[in-house]
């Protein structure tokens, strides 16, 4: 909060920097009232507790969490494809048009809003469902016993026995992917008319294969989330906003004291990974297969104007929403916290961005370079602790997937 002292916080970053992906940052300036907002108390909103990776809590009063992840790139996917699958050929969502006939943004974005209701709903059953049969074949008696609420009320945290129960359904994957798609058609497609739509579609079926030129247009010519150009970031936004009203529609059955017992949550864990092998060719560039962006964070790779103007297009995402977590991650070379100085400019950078609504950051202090080695030569380097997303690990023990993810993440050179 803005009232810890700049010697702590200059401690605290340099824990960050000698031991590397250890800790997050958390500001209780937005979770204190996000967390009132749902129906918590002040006073008990004030001793919250982060559990997961960063999911708030009501510290001994709250049952457990069942995840339902979105994958706002697939939809988006299917939005511009009429609904079927462009990897597989399936019709996965309802049929919303032909897109080699849309012909503005608003188009776009109303077969994008038609495929999250359809995602939403029956993420909402699956969800739902999930909590219901759990309470029947799995109850947890002796940890129900540890929470209040269950044994005054004779009922199991898993049916609902705890004084609050919230259920995190629209857990975000590709966020920022769908904001640089939609930037990329409303620019080149729809207002300087340099791609045209059929064709944009048409290659987009083909992985870009032999349309080299036409990928790089779109990565290089068209603005991308996390560079503070509210172009992109305004569509982005626009895109995670229609994606919280959509969960916002459904409840818990198991009930509960608060005003929406389902939260949104803005992480990922590393589902984005695993959702890009199912993700086909998007308009932002980014080939089929690959990783999705990671929770709110920037696509790898993209925000190349510095940390301060990524962090200002991720404070204009509204984290107050997100009382299930969100993550954001960030990657230094270790030369840019060698120095005293250093360390007072990243205080100052993480107190500016939780002023303007941040609500969580950590910190990988290391370098690409340091991270290909330890791919090719692990042996040296079993110690290596990275913070991949809401956990640290050792580099060594991740999939090659989720190392390859690690090393394409822009690395900052400063802090500023």
């Amino acid at each position: 909060h803005k009232n810890i002292p700049d010697e702590f916080m200059i401690e605290a970053c340099r824990v960050v920097r000698e031991k590397n992906a250890i800790p997050q940052f958390l500001n209780d300036e937005l979770f204190v009232p996000s967390m009132v907002s749902r129906g918590v108390p002040l006073e008990e909103a004030r001793c919250y507790a982060c559990v997961g990776c960063d999911e708030m809590c009501v510290a001994g009063k709250t049952g457990g969490a069942m995840f339902v992840y979105i994958s706002m790139a697939k939809v988006f996917e299917l939005a511009i494809n009429n609904g079927r699958c462009r990897l597989c050929g399936t019709q996965m969502g309802p049929e919303t048009g032909d897109p080699a006939g849309f012909t503005s943004i608003e188009d776009i974005l109303a077969a994008f809003q038609k495929q999250l209701v359809h995602f939403n709903h029956h993420a909402a059953v699956c969800l739902n469902t999930e909590a219901l049969v759990h309470s029947k074949v799995m109850p947890v008696p002796f940890l129900s016993s540890t929470l209040e609420g269950c044994v005054e009320r004779s009922i199991d945290m898993t049916a609902g026995g705890t004084d609050y129960y919230w259920t995190s359904l629209i857990a975000i994957a590709g966020m920022s992917n769908v904001g640089d798609s939609l930037a990329a058609i409303k620019k080149l497609v729809f207002e300087e008319k340099k791609i045209g739509m059929p064709a944009l579609i048409e290659t987009l079926d083909k992985n870009f294969e032999g349309h080299e030129s036409m990928r790089q247009m779109l990565i290089n010519k068209a603005p991308k989330f996390g560079n503070d150009t509210d172009y992109v970031d305004d569509l982005t936004v626009k895109a995670v906003d229609m994606a919280y009203k959509e969960s916002q529609k459904y409840s818990d059955p198991r009930g509960g004291k608060l005003s929406s017992s389902i939260w949104p949550a803005y992480l990922t864990v590393t589902a984005h990974v695993q959702f890009g092998q199912s993700v086909g060719a998007l308009p932002d560039g980014r080939l089929a297969g690959e990783p999705l962006n990671d929770g709110i964070s920037p696509s790898q790779g993209m925000d190349v104007m510095g940390p301060t103007a990524a962090m200002n297009s991720v404070t204009k995402i509204n984290q107050f929403e997100s009382t299930g977590g969100m993550i954001y991650n960030m990657k230094f070379s270790p030369d840019a916290l060698s120095g005293e100085e250093d360390l007072k400019r990243l205080t100052d950078l993480i107190k500016a961005y939780f002023a303007k609504g941040g609500g969580q950051v950590q910190f990988n202090i290391t370098s690409s370079k340091t991270l290909k080695t330890a791919q090719k030569v692990p042996e040296k380097h079993k110690n290596l602790m990275v913070r991949v997303v809401g956990y640290a690990a050792l580099f060594v023990e991740l999939s090659t997937a989720v190392q390859d993810d690690l090393i394409k993440r822009t690395q900052y050179t400063h802090c500023g």
